[in-house]
């Protein structure tokens, strides 16, 4: 009799406090009402307080990133805003005649697949795109559940404000400034007009039922770096220091100026090579000072996110769509696969879930897509190529991928968690050239290893991987 009591009791306990650790664990039920605010921010590399940037101001991205999953080795798969977008939207892998450059569309390169946002509205969200989302508003309309929004305004293509900088923006044969500091609030520029937007919207959704999709694109710091002049001011010139490696890796193929057609269309740039450390020097000060700005733009929205109570059941995902040179290897912009431009910030908060975690396995854009599947219950459609990395929010030991893949036109890549292969190839995608870059011993990428014969094996297994993978995706 005793043995039955102590067996019921154990029993009784074991269902109790079961059922009380089963609540941890969300119910599809759950997750079906989920809201999704996606946020992309042009341009962005993980130049931010939260991955351990010295000297730089983002209280807004590092708050949230405590609350959430910060992604420390999160790489985009083409570094190119239109591509990278497109790439991003429907999962699917960038190859030699698909997600080419900024031209690119989804709905055009890739018009049986389904993105995002259509698959989120199929599902019975509502959705919603507010400034850069897709590279080009009139993209995928079928993905919105009322037409993309932009802020109407003369200086949308360029964002100036001074009347002198817009006059040379008029001619069509010149563009304004690499940068611009004016004493003006935050909602004169664009991403001031973008964020009032996103603020208006969360207060017209707090007592709809409806579970909703909202995409907020924010434009810097791409360039122009134009921003209210208080965010030039968070950064003392004298403070500022410019790249030590302004040298291409050396033993590497060639030198091809890389991203410099991007910043030469602007007014004070030299239009050949080299550029003056003095413009180096402005551009990584207006660079930070145009994320600072947008810090601040996203915690405004984030804040009225918070104040609706929406922030309990809203998934946040935080992206930039690329990263960025600011005189590395003495290249600027994006359009090729160095570190800096396909590593990206990737931070995302989830409701019940655990926060404050950093993860350090890798992951690539093309997961995103079947990991909010996962996340809100919803199946993953067939024309996916990339895989969800629930496995690492539920466990932030997991390895992650072994390998992800990046691309831009005649520039392919591979990148191990320890060795970093890029191959240079011809217009029909044969062989021409290669580089490899030992992140253990080269983290910034200044030696090119591909040569040496203890690195044959490694060549060729990295050379391998990279061609049957481009086989794979097409």
């Amino acid at each position: 009799m005793k043995n039955s009591v102590i067996l019921i009791v154990l029993s009784l306990s074991f269902l109790f406090f079961g059922c009380k650790e089963d609540k941890k664990e969300l119910k599809n039920t759950d997750r079906e009402n989920y809201n999704i605010l996606f946020i992309s921010v042009d341009d962005l590399r993980p130049e931010l307080g939260t991955y351990g940037v010295k000297g730089m101001i983002t209280p807004n991205i590092d708050s949230l990133a405590n609350k959430s999953y910060q992604f420390n080795n999160a790489f985009c798969n083409i570094p190119v805003c239109g591509a990278s977008r497109a790439s991003i939207m429907t999962g699917i892998y960038p190859a030699l005649n698909r997600f080419v450059d900024h031209k690119a569309r989804a709905d055009e390169d890739v018009p049986e697949a389904i993105t995002i946002p259509a698959h989120f509205k199929k599902s019975g969200y509502s959705t919603f795109s507010l400034g850069k989302v897709f590279h080009f508003p009139e993209d995928s309309p079928e993905s919105w559940s009322k037409p993309a929004w932009q802020p109407q305004v003369p200086h949308l293509s360029k964002d100036y404000v001074i009347p002198k900088n817009r006059a040379r923006q008029a001619q069509p044969d010149k563009a304004g400034p690499y940068y611009e500091i004016a004493d003006v609030p935050d909602s004169v520029y664009v991403d001031g007009m973008i964020s009032n937007k996103a603020i208006r919207v969360l207060d017209s959704l707090k007592e709809v039922d409806k579970p909703f999709f909202l995409a907020v694109g924010f434009l810097r710091p791409h360039l122009p770096f134009s921003v209210p002049k208080k965010y030039w001011n968070l950064y003392p010139e004298e403070e500022i220091e410019i790249p030590n490696n302004r040298f291409w890796p050396k033993d590497a193929p060639g030198k091809r100026p890389f991203g410099f057609g991007e910043l030469k269309k602007y007014q004070y740039v030299p239009k050949k090579y080299p550029v003056p450390d003095s413009i180096v020097h402005r551009m990584n000060r207006g660079y930070r000072a145009s994320i600072s700005y947008v810090d601040q733009m996203i915690g405004d929205v984030l804040n009225k996110l918070k104040e609706t109570g929406q922030d309990k059941n809203t998934i946040i995902v935080l992206w930039g769509d690329h990263g960025f040179h600011l005189g590395e290897h003495d290249l600027f912009c994006k359009h090729v696969t160095f570190q800096n431009t396909i590593q990206v910030p990737l931070i995302i908060k989830v409701p019940d879930m655990q926060s404050g975690k950093k993860v350090e396995g890798m992951v690539e854009y093309v997961d995103i897509f079947p990991t909010l599947c996962e996340l809100t219950g919803l199946q993953k459609p067939e024309t996916i190529q990339g895989k969800s990395f629930m496995p690492l929010l539920k466990n932030i030991k997991e390895k992650g991928k072994e390998y992800i893949f990046s691309r831009f036109k005649t520039t392919v890549s591979v990148r191990s968690d320890r060795y970093f292969y890029v191959q240079f190839i011809d217009d029909k995608g044969i062989f021409v050239n290669e580089m490899l870059f030992d992140h253990q011993t080269d983290p910034y990428e200044n030696q090119n290893i591909a040569h040496l014969p203890d690195m044959d094996e490694i060549v060729t297994e990295l050379k391998e991987i990279l061609e049957k993978h481009n086989k794979t995706i097409n």
